[in-house]
C-alpha cells in the first residue's frame, strides 16, 4: 500500500484497495504573500524583519506594495517586489529594506 497524502477524502462506490472504498480528491492550498520591512540603522544595526501585511491573494500584496513605494519620497533600488528608502534623522541614516515574500 502507498502512502496517501491527499487533504480531502469522500466516500465513492467501489473497493479500490488503495483507498479501500473512498475517492481521493486533492484539494490545492493557497500561497501566502507577506510584505515585509527590515530597518537598517547608520549602515551596521539591523532590526528584524516586521510583516506589514498578508493575503492570499497576489493582487492586494502587489497593491498594498505599489501603494507603500508610492507614498515613500526617495524609493531606490527599484526591482520587482523590493525596494529601499533612505531617511536622515537626529540618530543619523535609517535604511528600510520593502519586499514580497510568498510561501
Amino acid at each position: 500500500m502507498r502512502k496517501i497524502d491527499y487533504l480531502c477524502i469522500r466516500k465513492r462506490k467501489g473497493n479500490d484497495p488503495l483507498t479501500k472504498g473512498h475517492k481521493v480528491q486533492k484539494i490545492m492550498a493557497r500561497a501566502k504573500y507577506y510584505i515585509k520591512r527590515q530597518t537598517t540603522w547608520n549602515d551596521t544595526e539591523k532590526e528584524e524583519e516586521e510583516t506589514l501585511f498578508e493575503t492570499t491573494r497576489k493582487a492586494d500584496a502587489e497593491k498594498f506594495f505599489y501603494r507603500i513605494r508610492k507614498n515613500r519620497n526617495y524609493a531606490y533600488d527599484i526591482r520587482m517586489g523590493y525596494f529601499k528608502t533612505d531617511e536622515f534623522t537626529m540618530a543619523g541614516k535609517v535604511t528600510n529594506e520593502y519586499w514580497i515574500e510568498k510561501h
